[in-house]
């Protein structure tokens, strides 16, 4: 199951790895502190389907923690079904994070991968491989 997880972590992270960028960075600390869950995947409720058929694996939770020194925690919960018996898995991630304007850039510290976003007062979107993450802040 660890190895159907991580290979979706990859499918999943590209995902949110697209957006803009610019060269104005503004204190983390301004508008981005705080907690933020994934509320909609493409308008539609969660969980959010990774793979289908046999197994399947959806992701049940996403939540988006950063800090005022810059760096953040993900954890996400997935949702591993095989012949029809589930199981469900957390995973965490760290890194950090810069705000310019509100373009949100996040570096993952496991992968060295980094993921832009657009931070709208209490709601980051992401955009990319035909999706629209929506997390709100809480």
């Amino acid at each position: 199951m660890r190895r159907l997880i991580a290979f979706a972590l990859l499918l999943f992270a590209p995902v949110v790895v697209e957006g803009c960028h610019s060269d104005s960075v503004t204190n983390p600390a301004e508008s981005a502190v705080g907690t933020f869950t994934l509320a909609s995947v493409d308008g539609g409720p969660l969980p959010m389907l990774i793979i289908g058929g046999e197994p399947k694996l959806e992701v049940l939770s996403d939540e988006l923690t950063f800090t005022p020194t810059g760096t953040f925690i993900q954890n996400t919960t997935f949702r591993f079904t095989e012949a029809g018996v589930p199981s469900v898995e957390a995973h965490a991630e760290l890194g950090t994070f810069t705000l310019t304007g509100t373009q949100l850039t996040i570096h993952f510290t496991s992968d060295n991968s980094t993921t832009n976003a657009t931070l709208s007062g209490d709601r980051i979107t992401v955009t990319g491989q035909g999706h629209a993450l929506v997390y709100v802040r809480h």
